[in-house]
């Protein structure tokens, strides 16, 4: 192969490189720190290379050192592949950076017909269709700072105390550590390999072996048939109730489960959890949760109807006048007292589930932390009372503690 020389890649004018893999500097003249002209000869550059990583070589720009992978470089200046891209080498010699042996990782890995991509980690992971997982080239920051090619493993699954065989797989990261997540082998088999076109949530395995998560093997079901189909096969026994006797359980269950209870607000009396969750468009939790802790559900408190009504709430002191923090309205007041207390309302802890919060009063400290939106603030107990009841003399309000 002739060999042909091109601009380096982010170093144009400085440095060539060849469809061999070989790094040169570019004569040119420049300024010395004491001032005279001087002259950088051009060079054939030394590329340096571990043992264990691809080759690299160390190039100057703008009085910074930089140590510059070569095979990326190559592929980027002759077969026009962003800068970036996860370049693997045919022959398995990552020192061998000529063109015609430069693959991206993705051409190499997909050029095997026994792997695919699982949904969701494109780029990350394969399955094969005999069940197995594996990594899939990446880069990797050595500690000399040179960048090397970490190759692709099979990963080892682990056993589940069902029997299934399991995987860890990361795909993010926070803080510079790897998120990850445990999958189930079969399902991620079967992501890759088989259609599911009536979008079935359950993958079944054929022969009853959990462990076999060949893609013949596999096959997507529904709840009703992975259960049919475990019990045709002895792998669960079929579980026997008469009409009678589950009649009989659901009208004791009924009678033990239901509690009456009553709204104190308005003097409602609900047969049960249920109807009262139903009337104020809340959970039974919520509920059950005010009836049991008298804390406020919906703005309204509840107890069992065969409780007696309880004092809730914070009872003002003569004369106490409460104004809302300011940046915490809707979340917390404080009174002229000196008295700081939670504001009665509802939240979202997800999409779909409420909670409450009760209004209470708040334990006084020279320093009071108050809590919005998941973030925590705190402040001078003086300069927040002052800064709301400027009125309040100093000597009053070390005599509140």
């Amino acid at each position: 192969m002739d060999e042909a020389w091109k601009p380096f890649p982010e170093y144009e004018g400085l440095y060539e490189i060849s469809n061999l893999g070989r790094v040169r500097s570019i004569y040119r003249k420049i300024v010395q720190c004491n001032g005279k002209i001087g002259a950088v000869p051009s060079k054939i550059m030394k590329v340096i290379s571990d043992g264990t990583s691809s080759d690299y070589v160390i190039l100057h720009r703008d009085n910074v050192y930089h140590n510059v992978m070569v095979a990326p470089a190559v592929a980027n200046a002759f077969l026009n592949i962003p800068l970036g891209t996860c370049i693997s080498h045919k022959d398995g010699n990552y020192h061998n950076s000529c063109t015609s042996n430069l693959i991206t990782s993705y051409e190499l890995f997909h050029s095997d017909p026994n792997w695919r991509d699982i949904p969701g980690y494109e780029g990350v992971y394969q399955a094969s269709r005999f069940g197995e997982i594996r990594s899939v080239d990446h880069f990797v920051a050595s500690k000399n700072g040179s960048v090397r090619i970490s190759r692709g493993v099979v990963r080892v699954p682990d056993e589940t105390k069902d029997g299934y065989l399991q995987i860890g797989l990361y795909d993010k990261a926070r803080d510079g550590k790897p998120l990850g997540s445990a999958r189930m082998i079969h399902v991620l088999v079967a992501q890759a390999w088989i259609p599911n076109p009536d979008n079935k949530p359950q993958v079944n395995h054929i022969d009853g072996n959990k462990q076999n998560n060949c893609v013949d093997n596999l096959e997507w079901v529904t709840a009703k048939e992975n259960t049919a189909h475990a019990i045709e096969h002895g792998l669960r026994e079929r579980s026997y109730c008469s009409k009678e006797k589950l009649a009989e359980w659901a009208e004791n269950h009924n009678v033990t489960q239901r509690v009456s209870v009553r709204c104190i607000e308005t003097q409602e009396v609900f047969s049960s959890y249920s109807d009262a969750a139903k009337r104020f468009n809340t959970s039974t939790t919520e509920i059950s949760k005010s009836a049991r802790t008298h804390t406020v559900c919906k703005g309204f408190h509840f107890v069992k109807a065969d409780e007696p009504d309880y004092s809730f709430g914070v009872v003002n002191l003569p004369d106490e006048i409460w104004k809302p923090i300011q940046s915490y309205e809707g979340y917390y007041e404080i009174s002229s007292c000196g008295r700081i207390k939670t504001v009665a309302r509802q939240t979202k802890s997800n999409i779909t589930i409420s909670r409450t919060i009760s209004e209470r009063l708040l334990k006084i400290s020279s320093q009071i932390t108050l809590n919005k939106d998941g973030e925590s603030k705190s402040f001078n107990y003086a300069k927040l009372l002052h800064l709301h009841f400027p009125e309040i003399a100093p000597r009053r309000i070390k005599k509140l503690f």
